[in-house]
Order: structure tokens, then C-alpha cells, then sequence
């Protein structure tokens, strides 16, 4: 087997701990957040170590899955129980089969750190700094038979899973009830600035690299709050042209995802209508600010369609009051 000699990503000192702190803050469960990162942390000082092999890292992810699905069907039929069960009217039962898959995603996705934990932890307590792929993926294993058929050695690569944990952990906390403040952007904020430190330049000072992240997040910021803007201002206009709401936020959220995914068609094709639709798309002008690149063609189809909106809004709205 050939020897993976690729360096190995891992996450510096307390970093996992400060991650999971910060996941169970903002997800409601800030003592389970807290305990697992104490477990995974605590490899750095207990030298205890298990040597693995590759089916026992599958048998692992295997129950690590298993678990994450009985645990998501648990919150389903737990979830249309506290809502009543799905009978009576079909229009109800629809909406508690809605509201119950709803509920069920959310809490999936909340919790991927916990049904990852055990996976991370057989790493971490384990003799290998890497997971070798063919225990993750079905198509390295895949290879690695081919490889074996023909006489060849099995390449033996292998990931440090603790930075695509890291980024399970950020992408959770995102999960949760919208409370108004700027806890969650600016605590991810210093989660990602700990951990692009190892990998900063050494031939800028530290001052200078600092301003310079500093200014990308305030970019990528302001790049969040024009999109918002313009999203807001179509539905507003939206929502003035009917008084039933529930349609009015189903237009609204066809019309969004439509200007989300316009970007797609330039991918398939190149004529000048796919070219329109494409620079249409709401995604297509975030690129630059999620580069931190400060685009004014870009801030000025964001105000655009702010103003844009807002404007009609105001010309329904005075619509109305002359039909009245």
C-alpha cells in the first residue's frame, strides 16, 4: 500500500471545544455542546490511544448513521404526536405532515454534531493521525479493489476529519431560532479567524493580515445585507398584491428561489437569454462580496432592486388606496 504522505489538517488547541461551545449556545443545548468538546479535547492530555482498523472506522460511521436515523424517525412520530396525529381534514392533516417534516429536517441538521461525535472521537482516541477514505467513501473502496485486481498498491489516502467537523459545528448553530441579534455572525466570525490563523501568511505582519480579514467579513457582510434587502423588498411589493397571505409567502419564496438558481442556466447554456437570466440571479452578484471583493456593479444591482421594489411597493400601495 502506498504511504500518504500529504500533510495532515488538524484543528489547533481548544478550537473543537470552542466550536461545540458555541453550537450548543446557539441550538439550546450548551452543557451537551460543552461535554463533547471537553471528550475530544481531552485527547491532546489522556495518551491512551486504540489502534482502529478500517472496518471497525466503517462499523463506527455505520452506527454513527443508524443512530442519526432513529433518532430523526423519533423526532418525526414525536413531533405529529404533540401536534394531534395526521387525521381529520385533509387540509389539516397536510399541514401537520408539513409542519412534522419541517420540524424533523430542522432537528437533523441541528444535531449532525452529535451523530458525528463518535465518529470524530474514534480518530481523535485513535493510533492514526488520518481516517483512510476507503472506510469513508464506497467509491475509494471501490478504486482500491481495482487497484488490488490489477497488481497495483492501493494508493492508503486518508482525511483528518477534525475540519470538516469544525465546519459540521458551524453550519449547525446556524440552525436555530432567529432571535434579531449578531451573536451567532459574530461568534462565527472568531471561530473562523482562530481557525485560518495557522495558515496565514508569514510575510505580512499580524496587523496587516487582521485588517485584512476584518475587512473581507465586513464585505461578505454587507454583500448579506443587500441580498436581504432586495429579497425583502420583492416580497413586500409581493404581499401587496394579495390580501391572503399564505400565497403571498408561497409567491414570494417561488420568485426568490427562481432569481437563486437563474445562475444554473449559464452552465448549460451559452446563448444571450441564458446570459440575462444569469446576471439576473441574486447569486451571481454575492460571489464578489463572499470573495471580499467590494463590486460596484454588484452593489448597484443589489440597490437596484431595492429600490426597485420598494418602489412598486409604493405605487400598489396607492393603488389600493384609490380603489378603496
Amino acid at each position: 500500500m502506498k504511504t500518504d504522505v500529504s500533510p495532515i489538517m488538524k484543528t489547533p488547541p481548544l478550537l473543537l471545544l470552542a466550536a461545540l461551545a458555541f453550537w450548543g449556545w446557539e441550538s439550546g443545548l450548551p452543557w451537551i455542546g460543552a461535554a463533547l468538546g471537553i471528550v475530544l479535547e481531552s485527547a491532546r492530555l489522556v495518551k491512551v490511544r486504540w489502534d482502529f482498523s478500517d472496518a471497525d472506522f466503517r462499523r463506527i460511521l455505520t452506527f454513527c448513521t443508524l443512530f442519526a436515523f432513529a433518532a430523526t424517525l423519533y423526532v418525526f412520530a414525536a413531533s405529529q404526536e404533540a401536534g394531534g396525529g395526521f387525521h381529520g381534514a385533509p387540509n389539516k392533516v397536510g399541514f401537520a405532515m408539513a409542519v412534522s417534516t419541517l420540524k424533523t429536517s430542522t432537528t437533523f441538521f441541528q444535531w449532525l454534531p452529535i451523530f458525528l461525535f463518535l465518529f470524530v472521537a474514534a480518530q481523535t482516541f485513535s493510533t492514526r493521525e488520518k481516517i483512510p477514505l476507503t472506510a469513508i467513501s464506497i467509491i475509494s473502496r471501490w478504486r482500491s479493489r481495482q487497484d488490488q485486481k490489477r497488481g497495483d498498491a492501493p494508493a492508503g489516502r486518508g482525511v483528518n476529519v477534525t475540519y470538516p467537523y469544525f465546519i459540521v459545528c458551524l453550519f449547525s448553530a446556524g440552525i436555530h431560532t432567529n432571535a434579531g441579534g449578531y451573536s451567532f455572525f459574530w461568534g462565527q466570525c472568531v471561530l473562523i479567524f482562530w481557525a485560518l490563523w495557522r495558515f496565514r501568511s508569514r510575510r505580512a505582519g499580524i496587523r496587516v493580515w487582521a485588517l485584512a480579514l476584518a475587512g473581507v467579513l465586513a464585505i461578505g457582510y454587507l454583500g448579506l445585507l443587500l441580498e436581504a434587502g432586495a429579497m425583502l423588498a420583492i416580497g413586500t411589493f409581493i404581499s401587496t398584491l394579495t390580501k391572503n397571505q399564505i400565497i403571498a409567502g408561497a409567491v414570494t419564496f417561488a420568485v426568490c428561489l427562481l432569481l437563486w438558481i437563474f445562475e444554473w442556466v449559464s452552465e448549460f447554456e451559452t446563448a444571450t437569454w441564458a446570459q440575462v437570466l444569469s446576471y439576473a440571479s441574486v447569486t451571481t452578484h454575492a460571489q464578489s462580496f463572499a470573495k471580499g471583493l467590494l463590486s460596484v456593479k454588484d452593489a448597484v444591482y443589489y440597490i437596484s432592486a431595492i429600490f426597485l421594489g420598494l418602489f412598486l411597493t409604493a405605487r400598489s400601495l396607492e393603488s389600493l388606496r384609490w380603489r378603496s
